[in-house]
């Protein structure tokens, strides 16, 4: 699929934010990567209609072929020590101009935020260590999950951005004088080591 659509003609280069990407330690079955700062990449963007047909298995070989749309992303020249974009999407959605491709694209980028805010429900919410006994007090606090992972997330983001912001645009006074207190104790515990 990637040699076919590779073969196809550019559709057009653009421009898409890739953004800084963590540090991930070594394993034993897998290379580390170093941390890379967010970068503007241009790619290529080519795109055309595929049929895939079923696997020739025993449960599978009397279903039909799947029309889908693919949409190949690739980047010529990555800056040094960046793997080059090279996206292969798929979509039920008709891609029939450069316009129906870019929308595809861009969707596909928000991939990023969705991640991190799942990063967020995991780590910092601890949603996977719920251990309730009805369905209905699990959905409750899921619920409420999402909205605190959801406000982790956007201070997380305009601390990036925006450091310099007062907390008072985003904390009541009370909330800002808590906070400046559990800063203190950090600090001195850190001191005290």
């Amino acid at each position: 699929m990637f040699e076919e659509l590779g073969q196809t003609p550019c559709a057009k280069e653009v421009n898409i934010a890739i953004p800084r990407q963590r540090e991930h330690k070594a394993k034993p079955s897998k290379p580390g990567r170093p941390a890379l700062p967010a970068r503007e990449a241009r790619v290529e963007v080519r795109f055309k209609e595929i049929t895939i047909s079923p696997p020739e298995k025993k449960h599978t070989k009397n279903r039909q072929p799947i029309k889908l749309f693919a949409i190949y992303i690739l980047e010529k020249n990555p800056p040094q020590g960046a793997t080059p974009v090279r996206w292969m999407l798929l979509t039920t959605i008709p891609v029939n101009s450069v316009k129906q491709a870019l929308k595809c694209l861009r969707w596909y980028c928000f991939r990023w935020r969705i991640e991190e805010w799942h990063r967020v429900l995991k780590s910092g919410c601890r949603i996977l260590d719920h251990q309730n006994h009805t369905a209905e007090v699990l959905l409750r606090r899921i619920a409420l999950d999402a909205v605190i992972a959801w406000r982790i997330m956007l201070l997380a983001l305009l601390g990036r951005d925006v450091p310099e912001m007062p907390g008072e645009l985003l904390f009541n006074k009370w909330e800002c004088e808590v906070l400046e207190l559990l800063a203190q104790k950090k600090t001195s515990r850190l001191e005290k080591r």
